[in-house]
């Protein structure tokens, strides 16, 4: 019997190692979206504010991406159990679920206006619709679901 409860213990402490390394490989995955997402707001910058290359077709093509991961894939690189760890992101993510699925949505439209915008060769009209997706998108997720860069882990 001593042997049993042994085995059950280690068992469930071994598992927990797993989940633990599981979530990390999770939050690893999101980092690595949203730094690419990053990527494409600085390709977005260099073609509409810096003028230092890229065309209206990398915006749009970039702008599509952003749309379809935010309508179909951003809430799933936030699961239960992800919130601690080498992690910025804030447990109101867990907390507020549905206003978290909002912005999400939010930043969906956006990049999807910003699509449209480029796709119409409109230069004013693409810078304007990318202001709004760094403010009122990614911002306004950021500020509501992101640690202060002097909370995070990375400091």
């Amino acid at each position: 019997m001593r042997s049993w409860k042994l085995h059950l213990v280690a068992g469930v402490a071994i598992a927990g190692i797993v989940g633990a390394a599981g979530a990390q490989d999770i939050i690893a995955k999101r980092q690595e979206e949203m730094k690419h997402f990053g990527k494409l707001m600085g390709t977005f910058k260099a073609v509409l504010v810096d003028k230092s290359g890229g065309s209206l077709a990398d915006v749009s093509a970039g702008a599509k991406e952003i749309a379809g991961d935010a309508n179909n894939e951003l809430v799933g690189w936030f699961p239960q159990g992800t919130g601690e760890g080498k992690t910025d992101a804030m447990m109101t993510i867990w907390e507020k679920p549905d206003q978290f699925a909002a912005d999400a949505k939010n930043l969906g439209v956006l990049a999807t206006k910003l699509a449209a915008a480029a796709d119409s060769g409109d230069a004013a009209a693409s810078t304007a619709a990318f202001a709004a997706l760094g403010k009122e998108g990614c911002g306004t997720c950021h500020s509501d679901f992101r640690k202060p860069k002097e909370q995070s882990y990375a400091k």
